[in-house]
């Protein structure tokens, strides 16, 4: 247990809270540090469009690029059957 949680187990208890309801309160509180590591709603929001605008530009870069080798083949294959 953190500080902060063992100091509140220790002033349940002697408040009278029974000892195994005491300690399952001191787990559920989050301390101060624990409560800023938590990511908020805007934060994940922004992220999470950070990660489509990424993946749609990663699939418009594919596709020039599959559109690219597309062209490139035929002139491969137009070039080789007029050398036949």
């Amino acid at each position: 247990m953190t500080t902060t949680s063992m100091e509140l187990y220790e002033a349940l208890v002697h408040a009278g809270v029974d000892k195994d309801k005491a300690k399952a309160a001191a787990h559920a509180v989050i301390t101060r540090s624990e409560a800023e590591d938590l990511v908020s709603r805007d934060k994940l929001d922004a992220v999470r469009q950070a990660i489509i605008a990424e993946i749609k530009e990663s699939r418009a870069s594919t596709l020039q690029w599959v559109a690219t080798m597309l062209v490139g083949q035929a002139a491969v294959i137009v070039t080789l059957q007029q050398l036949i």
